[in-house]
């Protein structure tokens, strides 16, 4: 069966083949004046390649049913792709979170997989249905194939192994780039602004080949608007790593090894930041700080009636009032 995606017409495998868990080739058509030729895409190869290939790209599960003993218990190829991917969201997190202990890089040493799960596990699953939907996951190949968890796997430890370079060691908040980044970071930075520059162009000149350029800058532009301009107003914002891979990672959703690659290494720093500190809200203290008095928390009795004596000078030992970092001069309580 022949179906169109973004533009691209997508020739389904026979049924058995489906469920064999082989992929299938896409076909761009390309009409030009009365003729109309076929291109194919550097995308998954089909049955014909080499048997590397095949090994590499390779689901481990069918993507169209679960069953077991031959009795089907659940079907459809978008459902069967959402539970492997959250699946394998789950599994990393957990392998990741040990592996970054016993390699004793830098973490959170008050996280636990307790309150990941408690505090954090539905926020995750709803940033995976996001990821999988806006990134047109449901409409590729599962993930549960080398290439998509050697680019993750690889994205996970090089976010942790980078820790261990001091220059390295900084946040990218306003206070943090405008008053404690060292040369050598910036010189990194820089270094990195080449490659993603290159990534973003080359993502710009498949859109335009394909016509899904307008399409592609409103889904962009929705999602700045929705998920990032509201946080930007805030000076408690921190562009965290797993906010940075979760809100990238889904754009870079072209069926295309290189694009498919920036999105596996995208979710693998998602992945990554969740294990080693949690799913830290983007406005940091700000928003604990709202969440406790919004929800008349007990314990914020003593800070409030503290800041109060404090104010009164009648009481000075207790902590003034909470103020955000000033990047403007650098001074931070």
């Amino acid at each position: 069966m022949d179906r169109t995606v973004d533009g691209v017409i997508r020739v389904d495998p026979p049924e058995s083949r489906r469920k064999q868990g082989h992929v299938y080739r896409t076909v761009a058509r390309v009409e030009e004046g009365d003729e109309e030729k076929e291109e194919d895409e550097d995308v998954l190869p089909t049955p014909t390649t080499s048997s590397w290939e095949h090994a590499f790209y390779q689901t481990l599960l069918p993507d169209d049913r679960f069953a077991v003993a031959g009795i089907p218990f659940l079907e459809g190829p978008t459902t069967v792709k959402l539970l492997k991917f959250l699946f394998f969201t789950a599994v990393g997190i957990v392998v990741l979170f040990h592996v970054v202990r016993w390699m004793d890089w830098e973490y959170d040493g008050h996280l636990t997989l307790h309150n990941v799960l408690v505090y954090e596990g539905n926020l995750i699953a709803a940033d995976a249905i996001v990821f999988f939907f806006v990134g047109r996951l449901h409409l590729q190949n599962g993930v549960d194939h080398a290439a998509w968890l050697l680019w993750a796997a690889l994205a996970n430890l090089y976010s942790s192994y980078i820790t261990s370079f001091t220059f390295l060691q900084h946040s990218f908040t306003l206070y943090e780039v405008h008053c404690t980044w060292p040369v050598a970071l910036w010189i990194f930075v820089a270094g990195a602004a080449v490659l993603v520059v290159k990534v973003v162009w080359q993502h710009v000149l498949y859109a335009v080949h394909h016509e899904v350029l307008v399409q592609k800058v409103i889904e962009l532009l929705l999602a700045v608007t929705v998920f990032l301009l509201p946080l930007l107003s805030s000076p408690y914002f921190h562009f965290h790593h797993w906010f940075a891979g979760w809100l990238i990672g889904m754009h870079c959703n072209f069926d295309v090894w290189w694009s498919r690659a920036v999105m596996a290494w995208c979710w693998g720093a998602y992945m990554n930041g969740i294990a080693v500190y949690g799913r830290d809200p983007v406005l940091t203290c700000g928003y604990s700080l709202y969440l406790s008095a919004s929800q008349w928390c007990s314990y914020m009795d003593c800070y409030i009636d503290g800041i109060q004596e404090f104010v009164n000078g009648t009481n000075t030992t207790v902590v003034a009032p909470m103020l955000p970092p000033d990047w403007r001069n650098c001074q931070a309580n």
